[in-house]
């Protein structure tokens, strides 16, 4: 029976995403795909482990290797790239289903001194874990991790994760025999931190599942598997060098956002998360840039989160099992969504995908337990499954619509604009605008971006100059390297400022804008070419 689930978990993934696998690369893809030589061989692997700096797939050497393997075999055709996204998401899904399963069949829920409640889910144990797994296999909120090539590094991380915990568990139940899966659990867990580095709460996770599931204490759970636990933090070493490595400048605490800022703009987007578990209605692909809040401006959702927070840490001492899913939703966010600022992403929904699934687990044994009650244990499965697959059947007509928006970045790029109206939106609407020849449109959009998202003026500029109103284009990239003036789209600029100069028979200015592109750019060729023909005849031919 659990291999006929199994089944279902996996088929029910084909049909809520198979409308989405012809989806085109987005906007991350460009350079962690399309533009990414590291991954155009396999063989030698030190080319394909070897990921570039500066874009999505840096320090995580994993994941390059398997965008390398895709194109192998179907070079920049998209669709072979959302099939292996896919079949992640439901290895994961299927990794999750063993872990409920094995959890509620555990020693906490079996035995002579359960009650009938723990007694009545240890037997139903199959049918909980599949409502949960099936759940979250079509759930809207993790279509991003199917449609969004590129953000593989949240699923493949979470697949590494979960297996993890679920080699940890096999090898308890295998006890001294359980050398190979002790083994497995390392390897997987080393393989994550090389995916994403949210990977590096996994060993405290594991210890956290061992003293609420497996052991009566702490003290117990370390007498007893020490050495495991070791080797698991051990691989926190892997991301530590790769910390120490070129990667991405936007991450950390060098970034340009302070801690204390990007901590407040989290306060407003994981309540927004929450809402789309219950909700996945309006969902986003991009959230913006961290905003200058204030204490007051997020108040109301700061203190609901601090609320669920303390619940979680009285439910891990009054009623742990549950205490445990509350605190994995804080523990695995803890590293995207606390206090280290990611400066050009203030939020992704792709980073609920492995809390979602403790979430789900949540609601599904609630559901359980409130039929149990009332029904008593014969009818409580029945219920649960019914309710189950009546949420997988909502939640798979809404990621069948959502995947649907992901057919044209110009339609999903409007979505962003209607749902999240920021700077950047407008911005990334101009560009899909201007692909498609709606130059009129695009320049609308550009201005609506230049109110808080400064590349917006330089794009302006480009467009403005390209229509021969060459006073508003010097205007817009003048404003554009006056709030950006360490940005590498600078030398770019001052370039068509210069040419811009000429055109008006402005050379000093033009020659003064060609210098300092070639200050910064000294093999650029166009700034070198006209710098020569002003300074040799005053002007050029």
């Amino acid at each position: 029976m659990s291999r006929l689930l199994a089944a279902v978990i996996v088929v029910a993934g084909f049909i809520a995403y198979w409308n989405g696998l012809s989806t085109p690369f987005l906007f991350d893809d460009e350079t962690g795909i399309v533009s990414n030589q590291q991954i155009r061989e396999v063989w030698p692997l030190d080319e394909a482990l070897s990921p570039p700096a500066e874009t999505p797939v840096a320090r995580r050497p994993v994941v390059n290797l398997t965008l390398a393997i895709n194109y192998a075999f179907s070079g920049l055709e998209t669709r072979g790239y959302h099939v292996t996204n896919l079949l992640i998401h439901l290895l994961a899904a299927l990794t999750l289903f063993g872990i409920v399963r094995r959890t509620l069949r555990g020693p906490k829920f079996s035995g002579k001194r359960v009650n009938d409640l723990r007694s009545s889910l240890a037997r139903d144990s199959m049918w909980v874990a599949f409502g949960a797994a099936l759940i979250w296999t079509v759930h809207p909120l993790n279509s991003e991790l199917i449609e969004y090539v590129v953000q593989r590094t949240e699923s493949l991380m979470a697949l590494f994760y979960l297996l993890t915990l679920y080699s940890a568990i096999r090898a308890f139940e295998a006890g001294r025999r359980g050398g190979g899966w002790r083994f497995a659990a390392v390897l997987s867990c080393a393989a994550g931190m090389l995916s994403k580095e949210t990977m590096v709460t996994a060993p405290i996770v594991v210890l956290l599942y061992d003293r609420v599931f497996l052991f009566d204490s702490f003290r117990q759970a370390m007498q007893k598997r020490r050495p495991f636990y070791l080797a698991l933090a051990a691989t926190w070493v892997i991301v530590a060098v790769a910390l120490a490595s070129e990667g991405r400048s936007s991450v950390g605490f060098s970034s340009g956002t302070s801690p204390w800022t990007y901590l407040l703009n989290q306060a407003d987007v994981v309540t927004q998360y929450l809402k789309l578990t219950v909700w996945p209605r309006t969902l986003v692909l991009d959230y913006g840039l961290p905003q200058p809040l204030t204490l007051p401006d997020v108040i109301v959702p700061a203190s609901v989160l601090l609320l669920l927070l303390a619940l979680a840490i009285a439910a891990l001492i009054c009623a742990p099992e549950i205490g445990f899913l509350g605190a994995c939703f804080f523990i695995v966010l803890a590293p995207t969504s606390s206090i280290v600022p990611i400066a050009t992403e203030v939020g992704a929904e792709r980073r609920m995908y492995l809390p979602l699934a403790g979430l789900v687990v949540l609601v599904v044994v609630a559901i359980y337990m409130l039929a149990w009650r009332i029904t008593g244990q014969r009818r409580a499965v029945m219920a649960t499954v019914i309710v189950a697959v009546a949420m997988s059947v909502a939640a798979t007509a809404g990621t069948i619509a959502r995947t649907r928006e992901y057919s044209s970045r110009l339609d999903l790029t409007r979505t962003i604009v209607e749902r999240r109206p920021t700077g950047r939106a407008h911005f990334l609407l101009a560009t899909e605008l201007i692909a498609a020849r709606r130059e009129e449109e695009a320049m609308e959009q550009f201005r609506a971006s230049a109110r808080d998202y400064p590349p917006a003026h330089f794009g302006l500029g480009v467009e403005l100059a390209g229509k021969q109103r060459i006073d508003e284009a010097i205007t817009e990239l003048n404003e554009f390297i006056r709030l950006r003036p360490d940005d590498p789209v600078v030398v770019p600029a001052r370039d068509l400022l210069g040419q811009l100069y000429l055109a008006k028979g402005q050379f000093g200015a033009a020659e003064d804008q060609f210098t300092l592109v070639l200050e910064k750019d000294p093999s650029h060729a166009s700034a070198r070419r006209y710098l020569s023909i002003l300074r040799s005849r005053g002007r050029p031919n």
